[in-house]
């Protein structure tokens, strides 16, 4: 069960991208830093409750996206990744 209360003040700005992604059963956001894509992933990932592949060019964002995974979704799981 999500978090709502702490995932829908993070987005607020971002509603219509969010209806806007949900409506199709896949797609990509490319956004600015701040525009709170984790966020409306997350919701994404909530509402379509199917797995989902998650790609990042750093460990860093990775780190990132597996924290909020777990603070909005309750989601614990490993991180895959080139171990070099």
């Amino acid at each position: 069960m999500i978090k709502k209360s702490l995932l829908y003040c993070k987005i607020d700005r971002s509603i219509v991208t969010f209806e806007e992604l949900n409506k199709f059963e896949n797609g990509v956001l490319y956004a600015t830093t701040g525009f709170a894509k984790t966020a409306i992933g997350a919701r994404i990932i909530d509402e379509k409750k199917t797995s989902t592949l998650i790609l990042v060019h750093t460990k860093a964002l990775a780190a990132q996206w597996k924290e909020r995974l777990e603070q909005f979704l309750e989601i614990h799981e490993e991180i895959e990744g080139n171990k070099n």
